[in-house]
């Protein structure tokens, strides 16, 4: 509800909706920590979750899952 006034907030909207779909609920994102990120590979930045704080599994396959720092 926060970034729904937000430009991107409905491109964060749908990363957050995928994840959840694939069993990961990213619990802590808000505008404090989304914002743009360029690659080294890209051309161009490009919107990103930058922090997203702990991720609660709604699926078993995750409960061991630990993501790599960036």
């Amino acid at each position: 509800q926060e970034m729904v006034s937000e430009d991107v907030g409905y491109l964060i909207g749908g990363a957050l909706e995928f994840y959840l779909e694939q069993g990961m609920l990213l619990a802590d994102v808000h505008t404090g920590n989304i914002g743009m990120i360029q690659p080294a590979d890209y051309t161009k930045p490009m919107w990103a979750i930058t922090d997203p704080g702990h991720m609660v599994p709604t699926d078993v396959r995750w409960l061991d899952l630990t993501l790599e720092m960036l």
